[in-house]
């Protein structure tokens, strides 16, 4: 098979540590057939030229210290499973950090994406806490405990042998809301990579019930959401233990995925926009 090689002129990198968004795509995965690798391709070289038409860099990091580094310098918490002190990689390139950054090199967004390869069901691991952490009962909080049931068992118990998990995800305050539609590529970007790199799998994470608005799953590409985990975290602020306590599963199916990336590529549906505020238009008007 022969497959585009992939180049960016625009995109920066910021650290020796980093890849551009393009470079870091390689080669596909050897179970993935022609025609979706051409629509990763193509759907990579698409959120490329979008983030850089709009004026900013997109780079990926496989070394998840400097990764670490950037997301604490942003002050965003990093998630145990992204922390390789906590749980690590087995294998080299099996985490991914993405960071997109403003024309000043500042980081305005971030997500992380980890292929998880379960040796039981999904719902095992997230039960055990092995998911979080290498060794569970020397690591975990005294009295920390996670109870999957419902729905969210139900799914979480057809998830076996490979998945991926996608979070880290921040934007920064001058990029949410009527300032960009941000939130939404981050984490398409993440996906089209992953699949490129470890195949079609679900892309699984545990949210907030903040995700049960409709509005709130529209901005990062709507995905599906089940019922109920409760994960009690003493390591939590006494106040936010309970409050952050009832969680749900988030999960995105490839089929979606693969919907989303055409949309893009045909120029449907939503495509990245950001809207410079009033005192960049102040300052550019006076420089001008």
């Amino acid at each position: 098979m022969t497959i585009p090689i992939l180049s960016s002129q625009h995109s920066v990198t910021a650290t020796t540590s980093e890849r551009t968004y393009l470079e870091a795509m390689g080669a596909p995965e050897a179970g993935l057939s022609r025609e979706t690798v051409q629509q990763l391709v193509d759907a990579a070289i698409t959120i490329d030229r979008s983030l850089t038409t709009c004026g900013l860099r997109f780079s990926v990091c496989e070394d998840m210290d400097s990764y670490t580094r950037v997301v604490e310098s942003v002050g965003k918490f990093v998630p145990t499973v992204f922390d390789r002190r906590i749980k690590p990689t087995p294998r080299r390139g099996e985490v991914l950090g993405l960071i997109a950054r403003d024309g000043q090199g500042r980081p305005i967004g971030t997500v992380a994406v980890r292929l998880c390869r379960l040796q039981r069901t999904l719902a095992d691991h997230l039960s055990t806490l092995s998911l979080f952490y290498a060794n569970p009962l020397e690591q975990m909080e005294g009295g920390e405990y996670l109870v999957i049931k419902g729905e969210a068992r139900r799914y979480a118990e057809a998830i076996e042998e490979r998945g991926v998990w996608i979070g880290c995800f921040w934007v920064s305050p001058d990029y949410r809301g009527e300032r960009s539609n941000l939130s939404r590529f981050l984490p398409l970007a993440g996906r089209v990579l992953a699949t490129m790199r470890w195949g079609c799998n679900v892309f699984f994470s545990l949210t907030e019930v903040w995700l049960r608005k409709q509005h709130a799953r529209d901005r990062i590409g709507n995905p599906d959401i089940y019922e109920a985990v409760e994960w009690y975290r003493p390591q939590l602020p006494e106040p936010d233990r309970l409050r952050r306590s009832e969680i749900l599963l988030m999960a995105y199916e490839h089929d979606a995925m693969v919907l989303q990336a055409r949309q893009l590529v045909a120029g449907e549906g939503e495509q990245l926009w950001i809207r410079s505020r009033p005192q960049d238009d102040a300052r550019a008007a006076a420089a001008g």
